[in-house]
């Protein structure tokens, strides 16, 4: 096996593995690849960290939009989870 063909059999291992081709740019990368472990808070907002204050308050907007119990008769449990992941993790920001 030459030097090539060895190269080429470590970027089919590294693409198996992670899904992706790592020595490419990749125009998107799932988050699958990176396994992230997010807290309870981050996972009712769908956020992924590092969190970032304006992504926070856009994607704390866009669920309590969707769940308002005046606006779309969602739930007020609901909605109140909402608020309280918004409020914690923006302690955390």
């Amino acid at each position: 096996m030459n030097q090539t063909q060895y190269r080429n059999e470590q970027r089919k291992k590294r693409i198996k593995e992670c899904g992706c081709d790592p020595y490419t740019e990749p125009k998107f990368i799932p988050k699958s690849v990176f396994k992230i472990k997010r807290s309870p808070s981050e996972e009712l907002l769908d956020i992924f960290p590092p969190l970032n204050l304006n992504d926070l308050k856009r994607a704390y907007h866009k669920k309590a939009r969707i769940h308002h119990p005046d606006k779309n008769g969602g739930e007020h449990g609901k909605f109140l989870l909402i608020k309280q992941a918004y409020d914690e993790l923006l302690l955390i920001c």
